[in-house]
């Protein structure tokens, strides 16, 4: 996906990151007009990690703390999965960790 495109209701800004799974990009969600960062999961996925990734993705759903991110959406279709969480405004957790190293705590 590049910016500009459009999926389901959301509009791709910019690729944030890749990973094992698929790729994280900033978009807009033109249904609630609001930021979000949408994973879009890698089509080699199979059934099996689907099926952990949704159930993964509905106890994540049910939590509710400043420090995580909240998670507004799941789904899959013509077998491309993502997920939709609220997007934070910030650095990378690996920007912060060459930044500062582990912690301790």
């Amino acid at each position: 996906m590049s910016p500009g495109e459009i999926f389901d209701h959301y509009r791709i800004e910019a690729e944030l990151g890749r990973g094992g799974m698929g790729v994280l990009y900033r978009a807009h969600d033109s249904a609630l007009e609001r930021p979000v960062a949408i994973k879009l999961i890698d089509q080699q996925l199979c059934f099996d990690d689907w099926d952990y990734l949704r159930r993964e993705a509905a106890a994540v759903m049910r939590l509710q703390h400043p420090n995580i991110a909240t998670f507004f959406d799941v789904g899959e279709r013509h077998h491309l999965a993502w997920l939709v969480m609220e997007y934070i405004e910030g650095e990378s957790l690996s920007q912060k960790l060459k930044r500062d190293g582990p912690s301790d705590s």
